[in-house]
């Protein structure tokens, strides 16, 4: 009885053995394990609206497919702002890596664009071949096709690597038949954007401040104040116009006048004056439009000559005076425009003419103090090769 209870326990615990089998301490203790993402050395410096470095890396762990070739590899990058220009960030970065070291300097309107380019030039420093393949499954969400528009790379960047033989890898790669055919062509097109050298040329700006430019007016009207009666002027000035300030020499006639004593009108004499000046100031420019605003100094020779005399004499005397200019200027077409401008002068020197009439001296005419001008014409501007070629390509 009891042999048989005994045998019978034994049986139950062999049957519960096999059923349910004891965890092993290896099974127990085994837990699911992810491979850390291989990284670089990244030294980092950027505004704080910019991406961090940590979508950096992850951009250039999606371009590379080779773990190991992070192993040597340090970037050092840094990011700025340039206000006032059109590419409102500018950054430089340096890569180490076993193909040597490259450096690069680059500038876009947006930072999120500006990372994204310097992730591609890491990658391809670190592993030109295996940047080359897409990793991505839909190639238009990795290829940059919209970056270099937008980024423009400073033509005077140092560059130390070698970039031919990193182009002719990356052609290279393009061919492989490793590369899958649907992103082979786009991923080559912006390694080659990137990377060539014949990319260095930076996209003409539409908003870039103009470049200094020379200038020729010619024009007339009408003035008052030097001469007895008011009467037509010419002139006209050439100078230089920079970003924000205009310098000119000017030059003008004023017609010849007639006048007469008030109180002895058969006292009469005929007046004409030259003049020249140097002026300059500020200018306002916006598009075809100008707005100029300057001060200057004005000298000339008042000319006059009696009339109805025995003897006719001519005299000349020097006429000095301060000048202010304002006006407006319309390019209609490129290297000419239309000008209207307003002037008055304050005269330091009054120069005043007399003749000897039948009841005696006579003062026929002085120069009054103040005279006004206002003159309209065209202006023909000369500007250099590098600002035609800008021009064009503005209009393109």
């Amino acid at each position: 009885m009891r042999t048989a209870l005994l045998s019978a326990c034994v049986g139950v615990a062999v049957a519960l053995a096999l059923v349910c089998p004891p965890r092993s301490a290896s099974a127990a203790t085994r837990a699911p394990h992810v491979e850390a993402s291989p990284t670089f050395e990244l030294e980092w410096r950027a505004p704080p609206q910019c991406p961090g470095p940590a979508a950096l890396r992850q951009r250039v762990d999606s371009l590379l497919r080779d773990d190991a070739a992070h192993d040597n590899a340090a970037a050092a990058i840094e990011i700025r702002e340039t206000p006032g220009l059109v590419d409102r960030y500018a950054a430089t970065v340096v890569v180490r890596a076993d193909a040597g070291e490259t450096a690069r300097a680059l500038a876009a309107r947006e930072c999120a664009a500006l990372v994204d380019a310097l992730a591609v030039i890491v990658a391809f420093a670190i592993d030109p071949i295996s940047a080359g393949e897409d990793p991505a499954p839909a190639p238009e969400a990795v290829v940059p096709e919209a970056l270099p528009p937008a980024v423009t790379p400073v033509a005077d960047a140092p560059v130390v690597a070698d970039e031919r033989s990193m182009a002719s890898r990356t052609s290279s790669t393009a061919s492989s038949p490793a590369s899958s055919p649907a992103s082979s062509p786009a991923s080559s097109k912006a390694s080659s954007k990137v990377s060539s050298p014949a990319a260095a040329e930076p996209a003409p700006s539409t908003t870039s401040p103009e470049r200094p430019f020379a200038h020729l007016r010619l024009g007339g009207g009408a003035g008052v104040g030097p001469l007895p009666t008011a009467g037509p002027v010419l002139g006209g000035s050439a100078g230089v116009s920079l970003r924000r300030a205009r310098l000119e020499l000017t030059g003008a006639y004023w017609l010849t006048r007639d006048g007469a004593a008030p109180t002895q009108p058969l006292a009469r004499g005929r007046f004409s004056l030259w003049t020249a000046g140097l002026r300059g100031g500020y200018r306002f420019a916006a598009g075809g439009l100008e707005i100029p605003l300057l001060l200057g100094l004005e000298a000339g020779v008042l000319r006059g000559a009696g009339e109805e005399l025995t003897v006719t004499r001519v005299n000349r005397q020097a006429w000095v005076a301060l000048s202010a200019a304002g006006g407006l200027s319309w390019e209609f077409v490129r290297g000419f425009a239309l000008w209207l401008e307003l002037r008055a002068a304050l005269a330091l020197r009054r120069p005043g003419f007399s003749v000897e009439g039948p009841a005696g001296v006579a003062e026929v005419h002085r120069a009054a103090a103040l005279a006004g001008v206002v003159t309209a014409g065209v202006e023909l501007r000369l500007r250099g090769a590098r600002a035609r070629r800008s021009a064009k390509a503005k209009k393109r």
